[in-house]
Parts: C-alpha cells; sequence; structure tokens
C-alpha cells in the first residue's frame, strides 16, 4: 500500500505541470494507468476512473485489479511542490497470480509534506482487525515507523502471503522503529500470538504431516530493530513444545542469522507424527540456528539422558555423540521396559544424509540386565543380574549398513563380524558365532540343571521375518536348527544320547546315536520331538538290575535296533513315549511323563523277554525313582504253579528266585498282585 501511494503521488504532482483542463485529464488517463502498471506488479492493472488537477487541487479514483478501489483528493502546490493529500482505499480482496486475497479492506489516511520529506499516516480495517500506522519518507529512506494491529488474523495473513489455511487465531503487531540510517538507534516490535489453533487437514494435504487434533500455538516475541541488526528474543508455546529465543539476530548486511534457542518437548508421545516412533518422557534441547544464503548450521544438546548428548547438523552433514548416556533412560524414551541399567558411548557421523553416507560406533560400559523386567515382561528367568558389555561399529555407504558386533556377557559370547542391513529393502544378513562356556549359567532360564558347553555358528536374516539359523557340533554328532517367528525347528542327526543327557543332567540309562526332529514354540512352550536310534544300549539301573534277578537276563547286554524316542512338551510336562527292541528283548514306556519344575517321573513301563512279560511303575524323582512290578501273565502263571506244588525248589530255580533271600521272596509274591 505504500508503494502504491508513493508512486501515485510522484507521478501526479509531475502531471501538475500539464494542461490542467479535462480534455487534458482524460488524454492523460491512459499515459497514467499504462506508468502505473509498469510501477506496480506485471500482473496488477490499473483503472482510472476520475482524474482532476490543477496547480492547487488533485482528485483521483482508481480501480486496482477492478477490485480494489482507491481515492485521492487533496491540496497540492507546483510552487514549492507540496502536498496535503486525503486518500481512501476500499476492497472486498484482490487477486493476482500469487494470491488471492479475499478480506474487506477499509482504511482512510494522509499524506503531508513534499517529494524529499513525506509523511504518511492511515487507520481502518483489514486482516479482520484494526490497523495503524504512521512513517516518514525522508531523501528516499523510510523512518519514524508505527505500525499496530490489533487481533489480527492469522488465517487472512496467511492467505495475503500466498500460504495454505495452517492456522486460525489472532495476532497483535506493535512496530516502532525511530530510524533505519543510525546503526545504534534501535528501533522496538512486539508480537503477540494469541491462542491460535493449527489445521492438522491442511498439515496433511500441504505438507503431509499427521499433525495431533486440537494443536494451539501462542506466542510472544519482542525484538529491537536497527539499520543492521534485528534483534529477537520470546517464546513460542503449544501443547506439543516450548521454544525460547535468546540473544537472536538477523544481520540486514550480510544476511545472517542466528539464533540462541531452548526446546522444552513436555511429552514426547506426542511427537509421534514427526519421530514415527512411540516415545514417552520429556526432552529439553539448548543450541544455535545459523543461517546465511541457503546454507544452515543447528548445533544442540540434552542432559535428559543422563551424561552429555550433542549434535550439529548443516543439512548434508550430522554428527551425534553420546557420553555416559544412560541405558535405562534410553529405553524409557524408547518406551521400553529397563531391561538393563548402566552407561552408553556412541558417535554417529553422517558425511552425506542425502546419499546415507558415514559411520558409527557404540560401546556400553558397566552394564547389565535387569533379570525382574525380563521375568516379567518376557517370562525369561536369568535367576540374577546379568553383566554385558556391548561393542559395535559400522559403515553406511551405497545404503547398506555394515556392522561389526561383539556382545560379551557372564553367560555367553557373541560375535558378528559383517552383518550387512539394507536401507531399502530393509532386509538384514549376517553371519554369527556364538559360545556358552558354562551352560550351568543357564540353569535358571531352562528350569533345571544343566552342564558341559556348546559353540554355535548360524546366520540371522531378516526380510518382514525374523530367521536364525545356526548349527553346533559342540555334542557330537551335529544340530541344525531354524527360529522362525516364534517357532524353533532343529534336525539331530547321530548325536550321542550319553551328551544330551549329561547337557540335561538327566541320568543316563541307555547308549545310542539319535536321529531326530524337535519343533518347540517359544510363545506356547508347546513342541514335539520324533526320533530314532540306532544300536541303543541299555545301562545297568535299578529295572535291569531287577530284571537280571528276575529272569537271569542282562539287559544291557542286547543291541536295540529298532528304537524310538518321542515326546510332547507342553511347558514344564513332557510326555515320553520310548520303545526298543532286540532279537530277544523289548523294553518299552508307552506312556509316561516328566515334570520339568519338581524333576519328577510317572511312567508305565513293559519288558519282554523270550515273550515273558513283565511291567510296572516307574516314579518319583528323576535321578532315583522308584521301581514296582504291577502285573506279568507270565509270572502270575509260574507263581501258581509254585503255589500248587507248594513252591518246589525247582520253580523257584525257574523263576530266576532261587538266588534271593526267603524275605525278599516273601516281599515280591506280597506286592505282585496289589
Amino acid at each position: 500500500m505504500k508503494k502504491i501511494l508513493f508512486i501515485l503521488l510522484i507521478v501526479l504532482i509531475s502531471l501538475s505541470f500539464f494542461l490542467f483542463n479535462d480534455k487534458g485529464n482524460e488524454y492523460l488517463k491512459p499515459y497514467l494507468e499504462s506508468y502505473l502498471e509498469t510501477k506496480l506488479q506485471r500482473d496488477m492493472s490499473v483503472k482510472i476512473e476520475h482524474l482532476n488537477i490543477d496547480f492547487r487541487h488533485l482528485e483521483l479514483d482508481a480501480v486496482l485489479n477492478n477490485l480494489t478501489k482507491v481515492k485521492v483528493a487533496g491540496d497540492i502546490s507546483l510552487l514549492s511542490q507540496s502536498f496535503d493529500l486525503d486518500y481512501k482505499l476500499t476492497s472486498n480482496g484482490f487477486k493476482n497470480k500469487q494470491i488471492s486475497f479475499t478480506n474487506k479492506i477499509d482504511i482512510n489516511g494522509t499524506v503531508i509534506g513534499t517529494l524529499n520529506n513525506m509523511k504518511i499516516y492511515g487507520e481502518g480495517e483489514t486482516l479482520k482487525s484494526h490497523i495503524n500506522y504512521a512513517l516518514n519518507i525522508k531523501d528516499e529512506l523510510i523512518n519514524n515507523i508505527k505500525v499496530k494491529i490489533n487481533k489480527a488474523d492469522i488465517a487472512s495473513l496467511l492467505q495475503l502471503a500466498a500460504q495454505p489455511a495452517y492456522a486460525e487465531g489472532k495476532v497483535d503487531v506493535d512496530i516502532d522503529i525511530p530510524t533505519f540510517k543510525e546503526a545504534d538507534t534501535k528501533g522496538t516490535g512486539k508480537i503477540t500470538l494469541y491462542k491460535t489453533l493449527l489445521n492438522e487437514k491442511t498439515f496433511k494435504e500441504a505438507l503431509n504431516i499427521d499433525l495431533p487434533k486440537n494443536t494451539v500455538l501462542t506466542a510472544n516475541l519482542n525484538s529491537k530493530v536497527s539499520a543492521e541488526i534485528f534483534e529477537v528474543k520470546g517464546n513460542i508455546k503449544s501443547n506439543l513444545a516450548w521454544l525460547k529465543l535468546n540473544n537472536t539476530t538477523y544481520n540486514v548486511k550480510d544476511k545472517k542469522f542466528i539464533a540462541n534457542y531452548k526446546l522444552l518437548a513436555p511429552r514426547l508421545s506426542q511427537l509421534a507424527f514427526l519421530t514415527k516412533q512411540t516415545l514417552r518422557g520429556q526432552l529439553q534441547v539448548a543450541g544455535t540456528l545459523h543461517l546465511k544464503d541457503k546454507h544452515f548450521f543447528l548445533k544442540g544438546s540434552t542432559k535428559d539422558l543422563g551424561g552429555d548428548t550433542n549434535f550439529d547438523y548443516n543439512g548434508e552433514k550430522l554428527n551425534l555423540s553420546m557420553e555416559q548416556v544412560d541405558i535405562a533412560k534410553l529405553l524409557y524414551m524408547l518406551h521400553e521396559q529397563p531391561y538393563a541399567t548402566g552407561k552408553l558411548l556412541a558417535k554417529v557421523q553422517i558425511q552425506d544424509l542425502n546419499k546415507l553416507r558415514g559411520s558409527y560406533t557404540l560401546k556400553t560400559i558397566k552394564a547389565k540386565t535387569i533379570a525382574n523386567t525380563f521375568k516379567k515382561d518376557l517370562n525369561i528367568d536369568f535367576g540374577k543380574d546379568i553383566a554385558f558389555s556391548l561393542d559395535t561399529k559400522g559403515v553406511i555407504a551405497s545404503n547398506l549398513l555394515h556392522i561389526e558386533n561383539t556382545l560379551f556377557s557372564d553367560i555367553f559370547q557373541y560375535r558378528s563380524a559383517n552383518m550387512v542391513y539394507n536401507l531399502n529393502t530393509q532386509k538384514l544378513e549376517s553371519f554369527y558365532t556364538l559360545e556358552i562356556p558354562k551352560l550351568s549359567e543357564l540353569d535358571t532360564l531352562a528350569g533345571k540343571s544343566l552342564q558341559g558347553e556348546v559353540s554355535i555358528n548360524g546366520e540371522i536374516q531378516y526380510d518382514k521375518n525374523l530367521t536364525i539359523t545356526g548349527s553346533t557340533k559342540s555334542l557330537g554328532g551335529s544340530i541344525n536348527f531354524k527360529l522362525l517367528k516364534t517357532v524353533l525347528s532343529a534336525k539331530i542327526d547321530k548325536v550321542p544320547v550319553k551328551n544330551l543327557m549329561t547337557v540335561l543332567s538327566y541320568p543316563i540309562i541307555f547308549e545310542a546315536p539319535l536321529v531326530g526332529d524337535f519343533y518347540y514354540d517359544l510363545v506356547t512352550r508347546q513342541g514335539t520331538l520324533n526320533s530314532t536310534l540306532t544300536q541303543a544300549q541299555l545301562l545297568e539301573n535299578s529295572l535291569t538290575k531287577l530284571v537280571k534277578q528276575i529272569r537271569g537276563v542282562d539287559l544291557t547286554k542286547e543291541r536295540y535296533n529298532q528304537t524310538h524316542f518321542n515326546a510332547i512338551l507342553n511347558k514344564n510336562l513332557i510326555n515320553i513315549d520310548f520303545k526298543a527292541k532286540s532279537k530277544q528283548a523289548l523294553f518299552a514306556i508307552p506312556s509316561g511323563q516328566i515334570n520339568k519344575s519338581n524333576n519328577t517321573i510317572n511312567a508305565n513301563y513293559q519288558i519282554e523277554v523270550n515273550n515273558k512279560d513283565m511291567g510296572g511303575k516307574i516314579q518319583g524323582n528323576i535321578a532315583q525313582p522308584n521301581i514296582s512290578i504291577d502285573s506279568s501273565n507270565y509270572l502270575q502263571k509260574k507263581v501258581n504253579d509254585v503255589i500248587n506244588s507248594n513252591i518246589s525248589s525247582d520253580a523257584l530255580k525257574d523263576l530266576g528266585l532261587d538266588k534271593l533271600e526267603p524275605e525278599a521272596i516273601k516281599n515280591l509274591l506280597g506286592d505282585l498282585f496289589k
């Protein structure tokens, strides 16, 4: 508007030297319209509806872009080149290629002075608000600027700036600038932003930002203005974050902007639309922002994670350092449970953020797991806190992240020297080694006593689902396993049963290489084992001793080539099915159950030797169970015969009881048919 008035004054006063009559005025109209259009915006049209100029008076009515009416009238002096004019701007809006402004404009004002020294005053209605302004133009320099706008409409301001309707609210603007000529003389400015509601629909359409509903913004900014420097300080607050600006300056001469800021996000959970991840807690960052031309440098630091976290970013390079950051606080911010405590050291250097090229290092200090959290949330019971150290580093190039990891703990040692993660496809591949020197450290986790050691080599893959494969020969033979989602499957090939029983701390009752398939769901804790054994040999135990005494047959001397061992796992219960058959003997446990929680067994057994049978129960502690005989067709027939013949010595010998003491025979026969 000031530009329009200034050009109008210059042109109109110069025209006063022409002939001042009606015909002359009409003759001047098209030339004046053309001249004004060249001085104004290229897409702005000027239509002069009325023009009257003489030596002492000026009247002008014009229409800009067929929408805005300009009326100027007042006294002029061609001799002194002075004027005292009243002007009026009225419009219901205006439109050009860049702006479509639909707000009402109704402003009245005066222009007093000369072409070299004029004062402009005005007040009225625009931006759905009242505006009052004054300024002085002397020797082409603007000074003594005073502008006051009360509760201007934010949406209208955005429309005037050719911006989408990002917000609805009101703003006060109060500007008082004495001069731009003297560098030491400073003016003042104040902006007060009242409760302003951000439009989440517009943010989504224009910026693709999923802004939370009912996001409110307020601001209170104060500035000092001189010929070369703009200084700003104040607060911008919302229900999402607070921004405090201090010692913020803009140098007009070198066009350099420097801001000292403090940013507080009291509830990180509300910033998921930016972070694309659920966070919690608060974060306060303090730093500086430098802007010059198209270059900027952002720097910040925070202590909210414990220790020091610092970063800097220039639009291309990003550097991040974490010194003595608290692991538990970081896990809390990432919305994870407190699985571990300790400190973290990390450095991230991105040389080219657009091409994703850089490196990182990360290391833990005095870290340990929190056993209660693992047990409560993951149903994993380590029995105690486990000290561990994690050391990882990586290089990012061509959208590939190459990672080296080492994770050492009191339980295991994990190494992965060639992990590759594709940032485009989000696929991961890695070879690894896992060494567990003392399986006994996993007793609480396994729910039973373990022995020995194991070393595993395998591969980790991620492509929508996590797949872990591995193999080991630590137990003799080989075990190859695969973990897909929550299901663990394994193929066991010629692994000595003796070694498996030793690891599980179960009594060793037979020897044989085992071949089988194992399936187990880690979530439901249910699974199956189906296996066969070749050249199985029973080892001496209470049951084989009893059979040897009764039948005179040593089951440990037999070789059982038709053997299977199957199991169904359901949490702490294992239902077993075992059958071993040789040429002359059969030993079977058709149904049995092992309870891991109390380490007990309850099973039925069957034995046949040369078509002569016996059966019973195995009950109690699995290390030293009680064995009883429940039934035997063969023994029942023999006992009846013995009774009928008064138990002759030949019968006792035939039953294999001739070597037992009389009291033992009595107990055996007394319990046989209960």
